[in-house]
């Protein structure tokens, strides 16, 4: 059976925009990308957010409000073997806060409004989506990039 190599997306950029009026203070740290393995042509995989091994996940020290927003692409490239089309659906993310159980699921691609009090140390975005290899996929290196962008009021 015709596998193809790895396949995955990285956590290449993740952006901080901040209001004249202070209202968070945010540092933003990729950790992991998310990543496919080796996959079969024809057969989708689907990662989970609370996959700890292949999930994405990125990590948010500080406190404040602030809307992030987790921009996802819809395909895959790789250099010698063409696209490959990825999807994320709802629940295909994850906000966990730190030192706490709380955590809130919402859809990669859309903006999710987020409140770190005090105290709490930060949280975790975990991102999981699928890949949707067709049956005559060629083999190959396939990548694409995830942007995670922090906003808040006025930006």
């Amino acid at each position: 059976m015709r596998h193809m190599r790895r396949v995955w997306l990285v956590v290449a950029c993740a952006s901080f925009a901040l209001a004249s009026q202070v209202e968070a203070q945010i540092s933003v740290f990729p950790r992991q990308n998310l990543s496919f393995g080796t996959l079969t042509p024809g057969v989708a995989e689907w990662v989970s957010p609370t996959d700890a091994t292949r999930r994405a996940e990125v990590e948010l020290v500080g406190s404040g409000n602030f809307t992030v927003l987790v921009e996802v692409p819809t395909v895959l490239k790789s250099a010698s073997a063409g696209d490959m089309p990825v999807t994320f659906a709802a629940g295909d993310g994850v906000l966990k806060w730190a030192k706490s159980n709380r955590s809130t699921s919402f859809t990669p691609g859309q903006a999710v409004d987020v409140r770190i009090p005090p105290g709490i140390g930060g949280a975790y975005v975990w991102i999981g989506g699928a890949a949707q290899p067709s049956s005559n996929q060629r083999p190959g290196d396939y990548a694409g990039v995830i942007t995670v962008r922090i906003m808040t009021a006025g930006t």
